[in-house]
């Protein structure tokens, strides 16, 4: 391995009627997906995966609405920080998590190593050699670099490169090592230490108004008019992967639904949200596996649960996730889902069970500015279960 040959450490090692709990956790790789069929295309997948890292990596999103100013000093909420700009005490106040965010400007260039062995694949014997060669050599120089340290993050890192590293040897990418937005112990430990502040919202907040004036409130509300469930009372709603976003409690407030449910993988989260939000309802839940019974619902909002999983490589996450929510929305009920997703894949994702309308994209101001930079559009989808 590159950590063998510098002579590193690559070792890192009243609620809704629900079903049965099946007690499982999620798996940490996309691990039933056959590698073998796609040997060639391995430096492919391996750019995918690393562009997604660093996409979602350097997606801000934006401090939940703060409460009114106090003498106390201390912020109540936060953003992320670019991590150029970030203390050397953020890393130690985050313990040994994972902080891939600051990780970003390395994943950015092993993006750029990966693309060369992409495209080394398609050049003569004696051309791929010497491309293959200079990644290598260039991999080993970025290895020196890390240093003899064993924290959580060097190790990540260590691990980043050696999925690079097999590429140019030609070998199976081995995720197993590395935690990713897909895994639930980088979301434990990232709320644990308190990395996303009081409330983060992803992408933007319930109300904050794109520069075309689409919301999520709105698209919401509009979403509800299609609504094709035959029902005495107003509609249950259950939030995905809401982590300590605001977005649940915003809809509650709106009385539009008997009872809003929000869940995620984490119980840090969820306990703290619980703690700040009496009355209101938090339950710690694996997308993949929910415990709720068939039909619960009538409205499912998910906003970048999906991209976590893309980001991760947990490509089968997507694909359970997207079987739950199906199984646990009521026939005529309704999707909002809010993603970086390319709309007509994203689309194509629940074609199975869900009509979704066209698209509306969200942009925020000097949003094509960033678009340009390597930016992410975001994409909020409508869509109503057959």
């Amino acid at each position: 391995s590159i950590c063998g040959i510098m002579g590193g450490d690559s070792d890192t090692s009243p609620p809704v009627e629900k079903k049965k709990k099946a007690g499982k956790k999620p798996k940490k790789v996309d691990e039933g997906f056959d590698w073998s069929a796609v040997t060639s295309k391995i430096p492919v997948m391996i750019v995918g995966g690393l562009a997604l890292f660093v996409a979602v990596g350097q997606q801000g999103g934006e401090p939940a609405a703060a409460p009114a100013p106090t003498p106390v000093p201390r912020a109540t909420t936060t953003t992320r920080a670019p991590p150029r700009q970030r203390s050397k005490a953020t890393e130690a106040e985050t313990g040994k998590a994972w902080d891939i965010e600051a990780s970003s400007d390395l994943l950015s260039e092993l993006v750029g190593l990966a693309e060369q062995v992409e495209k080394a694949e398609q050049m003569p014997d004696g051309e791929k050699t010497v491309v293959l060669d200079r990644v290598a050599k260039e991999l080993l120089r970025i290895n020196v670099t890390l240093g003899d340290a064993q924290d959580e993050n060097t190790k990540q890192r260590r691990a980043l490169l050696q999925v690079v590293y097999d590429a140019v040897k030609g070998q199976e990418p081995d995720f197993s090592t590395i935690t990713t937005y897909a895994n639930a112990d980088y979301w434990d430990d990232a709320y644990k230490s308190d990395k996303y502040g009081e409330h983060f919202e992803w992408f933007m907040g319930f109300s904050t108004a794109s520069m075309d004036g689409v919301t999520v409130r709105g698209s919401l509300e509009a979403a509800l008019g299609k609504l094709k469930v035959d029902q005495p009372s107003k509609p249950a709603a259950l939030t995905l992967g809401c982590g300590n976003s605001m977005l649940g409690v915003d809809m509650a407030k709106q009385d539009w639904f008997g009872k809003v449910v929000n869940t995620d993988i984490s119980k840090a989260a969820m306990d703290r949200m619980r703690d700040k939000h009496s009355g209101h309802i938090f339950e710690v839940e694996d997308a993949t596996n929910l415990t709720y019974r068939d039909d619960s619902f009538s409205v499912i909002v998910e906003k970048g649960l999906l991209d976590t999983f893309e980001a991760g490589q947990a490509f089968d996450g997507v694909e359970k996730t997207v079987k739950e929510i199906c199984r646990v929305t009521s026939s005529g009920g309704i999707l909002l889902s809010i993603s970086h997703g390319e709309p007509n894949g994203r689309q194509a994702t629940f074609k199975e069970c869900f009509v979704c309308d066209p698209f509306v994209e969200w942009r925020e101001q000097k949003s094509e500015q960033r678009v340009e930079k390597g930016g992410k559009r975001t994409y909020i989808h409508t869509c109503v279960r057959i």
